[in-house]
């Protein structure tokens, strides 16, 4: 199921450069977190590498044809990634993915003193382990901060990456950039054993927010487990 989940995630990519970008969410005086009009969400996987031939060996999304439709009280801690599973913590608000090539969204409860939650993303991309290291740190300004460890996680080969430093937030591929200081990306890259086709866990925000949650992040993506049942 791997090889035809890939396929539409990819295939989508090109139509959704510029629908996965937004100013984050603030809070204002303790009331509710409302997104401003006409705003959309930070690009997580908008500038992933494709493969040469998108239409093979893909990773198809399950909400690809009902990004944003879902309610959010149907959607659970658990992501289904067709023969996988990851499992986030329950005090993760899981959110509509605001674009079709997003398999899963979370948002990630802000800490003391920051303006806005962070954000996580599960998708499917193409490019392998290297090229999307290189397009995570280009999306700061600047040489930031980075780390990188190697795990294994359902047998499967992982990656984690560490950025801190002055984040460039950009709404749609051609949109104004605006710098965001102080800022953390976490980053997951998991062999699928389709070539080089991954599944990336993506998430970023305002520094001690991120903090407050990189052990969290940790245990998500080694929840990543192997489907048993039907």
């Amino acid at each position: 199921m791997l090889r035809n989940l890939f396929a539409i995630v990819v295939f989508l990519l090109p139509f959704a450069g510029c629908s996965d970008r937004h100013q984050p969410e603030v809070r204002r005086g303790g009331g509710e977190i409302r997104e401003s009009a006409g705003k959309q969400s930070p690009a997580s996987e908008s500038g992933a590498p494709r493969t040469e031939n998108p239409h093979r060996n893909l990773l198809e999304s399950p909400h690809s044809e009902t990004a944003g439709e879902q309610p959010e009280e149907t959607l659970g801690p658990v992501v289904d990634l067709g023969s996988l599973t990851l499992t986030a913590p329950k005090e993760w608000p899981r959110k509509p993915p605001r674009s079709g090539v997003l398999l899963a969204e979370f948002s990630l409860p802000h800490a003391e003193g920051d303006p806005s939650d962070g954000r996580l993303t599960v998708s499917g991309v193409g490019g392998g382990v290297q090229a999307n290291i290189d397009r995570w740190k280009g999306q700061f300004s600047g040489s930031p901060k980075t780390a990188e460890e190697h795990l294994k996680a359902a047998g499967r080969d992982v990656t984690l990456v560490d950025f801190t430093g002055t984040y460039k937030d950009q709404q749609g591929m051609m949109g104004p950039v605006t710098e965001r200081p102080d800022y953390r990306l976490l980053g997951a890259i998991i062999a699928t054993g389709e070539g080089r086709n991954v599944l990336v866990v993506k998430a970023y925000g305002p520094l001690k927010t991120m903090g407050a949650h990189a052990a969290e992040f940790r245990k998500f993506v080694e929840s990543l487990e192997t489907k048993t049942g039907p």
